[in-house]
């Protein structure tokens, strides 16, 4: 449960904005 909850956390953040700059580091 307890890491559900983390994963939920973190797919909020990792929106489409988010993945995006993380995708820009990566081709760099």
């Amino acid at each position: 449960a307890a890491a559900t909850t983390v994963i939920e956390a973190v797919d909020q953040n990792l929106t489409l904005e988010g993945l995006r700059i993380i995708y820009q580091r990566n081709r760099q």
